[in-house]
């Protein structure tokens, strides 16, 4: 089985953090978030893997290289201008045109077995199988309805308040045989639900429906990125931290220095070489990145910090996202829903 990651997106729902930087490299419990659905990849045995690029190509290829650290075999498909999920798949016709293949997006975090999927897609023989969830928030998600046979019987995109009864989500994470690249037409735009999916149906092929009832969130917008965090720390992902755990709910990273004096209440995550000065309280639902530095007596509590962030001495930082390199002057605070990035 090979695989896809759709990494091409612009992040627009994610602004300002990212403005400079891809969605699938936006940290989650400190890592790019492309680095955890690598780690799905390399332990559901997969080898070789194609990445679509357009968004700040060069962060993904620097980062992720030919795959080596995964155990994977990485190839890039770089697009001049978007040609949405499916048609990203075109000009990878004969890179999956031999087997099995699942679709992932860059931006998705979930703990969905691979291996089981494909089990499930083969034992009821579909042309495509979609990986749906139950979500309160259904107005922000195409809607999928399911017969009794986990056929998928019809699409609902945005749906209005009378039409919100389907109870799944499309997640975007899918499997599929090389016979759907044949829909897929060359050169222009194309979605999978708003194109494929249904172009498929009228024409009778069999799409399934993979219920899951695992973790899965869409870090695509700020409230979804928090709350990603927050469910990491409470157990609800299937998430690997990093770091030791030096007490309970407390995660700490190689070479970090903590002075005398400093309070640290979990759940949280302190990352590599950060330095957390004298008397500065580290508080619930924080994750501390690589190399940040926290001056005395500041406080730190339900916030986001990325890499080398500087917090000054006596800062307080209250329910906000940080990114790479923010520094805050001494005696300021910043509270519920900032967001800054350099």
């Amino acid at each position: 089985m090979k695989a896809m990651i759709l990494a091409a997106g612009e992040g627009m729902r994610l602004r300002p953090l990212t403005i400079s930087r891809p969605k699938p490299m936006v940290p989650v419990a400190n890592k790019p978030n492309i680095s955890h659905v690598l780690d799905k990849l390399a332990h559901a045995g997969i080898k070789e893997a194609a990445i679509n690029l357009y968004s700040y190509p060069r962060q993904i290829k620097s980062y992720v290289g030919r795959g080596k650290p995964w155990g994977l075999n990485i190839f890039y498909s770089q697009e001049k201008d978007l040609s949405g999920t499916a048609g990203s798949l075109a000009p990878l016709r004969n890179f999956f045109k031999d087997e099995t293949f699942a679709v992932l997006s860059g931006d998705g975090v979930s703990d969905i077995n691979l291996i089981e999927l494909e089990a499930f897609h083969k034992r009821h023989r579909a042309l495509a199988t979609l990986v749906l969830v139950r979500n309160d928030a259904r107005f922000d998600y195409g809607l999928v309805r399911l017969n009794g046979d986990h056929q998928v019987a019809g699409f609902i995109e945005k749906p209005s308040w009378s039409e919100a009864f389907a109870p799944y989500i499309n997640s975007g994470i899918y499997m599929m045989e090389p016979e759907v690249l044949k829909w897929i037409p060359d050169g222009e735009p194309f979605d999978f639900a708003r194109d494929l999916w249904p172009r498929l149906m009228a024409e009778g092929k069999k799409l399934c429906g993979y219920v899951f009832g695992g973790y899965w969130c869409d870090i695509g917008n700020l409230k979804e990125y928090r709350r990603c965090h927050r469910d990491i720390l409470e157990g609800r992902a299937n998430i690997k931290i990093s770091g030791t755990q030096i007490e309970p709910n407390v995660w700490v990273g190689e070479k970090t220095r903590i002075a005398k004096g400093v309070i640290l209440r979990g759940p949280i995550v302190i990352g590599d070489g950060a330095v957390i000065g004298k008397n500065a309280k580290i508080m619930p639902y924080s994750f501390i990145g690589d190399y940040c530095r926290i001056g005395g007596g500041a406080v730190v509590e339900e916030s986001i910090l990325w890499k080398c962030v500087t917090i000054a001495k006596g800062v307080r930082v209250s329910g906000c996202v940080l990114a790479d390199g923010t520094r805050l002057k001494e005696s300021v605070s910043f509270f519920e829903g900032a967001i800054l990035s350099v």
